[in-house]
């Protein structure tokens, strides 16, 4: 279940870090030359066992280098989701479904 979506203009690193206090969260930023999604999400989600997953988006044009090394800085994942550059408005939609397709979200229990 997506739990909640945040647009984090104007919030930014320390806002969104208040959101994530206390919660066991895995933090995924996309940037398009960042290891695939498949390749990073199994390692970091046995590593935390997490009670959230969140997942930044940049803006229009990418993270400037410098937003991105703040995330980093912040144990934020940088993660790829695939060859094609998505506009911001589906990279978000197009993240959750990768994740729940690759975390098992839509298995079917037996």
């Amino acid at each position: 279940m997506v739990e909640e979506v945040v647009d984090i203009d104007g919030l930014g690193v320390e806002g969104i870090e208040g959101r994530l206090s206390g919660r066991r969260a895995v933090r995924l930023v996309a940037a398009p030359a960042a290891p695939g999604l498949r390749s990073v999400i199994r390692p970091v989600i046995d590593e935390v066992d997490p009670d959230v997953v969140a997942v930044a988006i940049g803006p229009e044009g990418g993270w400037t280098p410098d937003e991105l090394a703040q995330l980093v800085a912040r144990d934020w994942s940088p993660v790829g989701l695939g060859a094609t550059i998505l506009r911001t408005e589906h990279a978000g939609p197009a993240a959750l479904a990768a994740l729940a397709a690759l975390t098992g979200r839509w298995e079917r229990e037996r």
